[in-house]
């Protein structure tokens, strides 16, 4: 790695993250070097030890594997998971006045990484979670972070669920299981390419999902989802946003928009 992540200084302190490949005593001498190269990494400045990073935010702790995803600027991070937060659980009176506090029986986290977002959100005011991520190992991640935060009595009874699978696979299954469940909230964090129609289709067909936060690292593909879980008497209606600078030195922000669904 010759340069630095935009948000850090150049003299920000570097810190090596062993390959599994690398660590493990076994390993062919040219699995090694495959695995040097790929890293550019010489074995001199290579340090074994642990294969994971150790975050916090929001008060939680985190692991956070080599192939999982997490902001890599912390501390807007929190800025931008406590922002999506207030949105997810206050919601704007009907009759105009301030805001107050969402009732819901369950938060799904599509495309939750670690888990940061919906762990943040749990047990109040969510006392279910559920997060999909493609990644394996994040999800792995994800419910190592559940039993660090929180002792066994708050994940009793499935309270907490994290499955490894792609979103579009996964969450249209939940929630036509769930059809009747109770009124439930969305939060997605996808990638620059957006969400799959098939979980726009999902997230705008269960009538039970009366609110969605949308967390967006690219606004191009935000505009199509959302002109999409728009669409139709029974879709969303957008009603607050805001954008935060996670990326100093570049053009890109972090967006995140909060809809509700349409009134009857």
């Amino acid at each position: 790695h010759d340069g630095c992540a935009n948000c850090a200084p150049p003299n920000a302190p570097m810190e090596v993250v062993r390959d599994d490949v690398m660590a493990q005593a076994d390993a062919t001498t040219s699995e090694q070097n495959a695995a040097k190269e790929r890293y550019s990494l010489s074995f001199a400045s290579f340090t074994p030890g642990r294969g994971a990073l150790d975050e916090s935010l929001l008060g939680l702790r985190f692991r956070v594997s080599p192939l999982a995803f997490f902001q890599v600027n912390s501390a807007a991070a929190n800025l931008l998971y406590r922002a999506a937060g207030d949105l997810a659980k206050e919601e704007n009176r009907e009759d105009g006045g301030a805001t107050e506090a969402v009732t819901a029986d369950v938060l799904y986290d599509v495309c939750c990484g670690t888990g940061t977002i919906g762990l943040t959100l749990f047990p109040s005011p969510f006392p279910r979670l559920v997060g999909v991520e493609l990644e394996p190992s994040a999800i792995r991640d994800a419910w190592e972070n559940a039993a660090r935060n929180f002792d066994a009595e708050k994940l009793r009874d499935d309270a907490v669920t994290f499955i490894a699978a792609k979103a579009e696979d996964a969450l249209p299954k939940l929630l036509r299981d769930r059809q009747g469940g109770g009124r439930a909230v969305a939060i997605v964090d996808p990638p620059r390419s957006g969400i799959h129609h098939k979980v726009v289709s999902a997230l705008h067909a269960n009538r039970e999902i009366d609110r969605l936060v949308y967390v967006s690292c690219n606004v191009e593909t935000l505009v199509d989802n959302a002109v999409r879980l728009c669409s139709g008497e029974k879709g969303f209606v957008p009603v607050g946003c805001l954008a935060l600078d996670l990326f100093p030195g570049t053009v890109h922000v972090e967006a995140v928009v909060v809809f509700e669904r349409k009134k009857e």
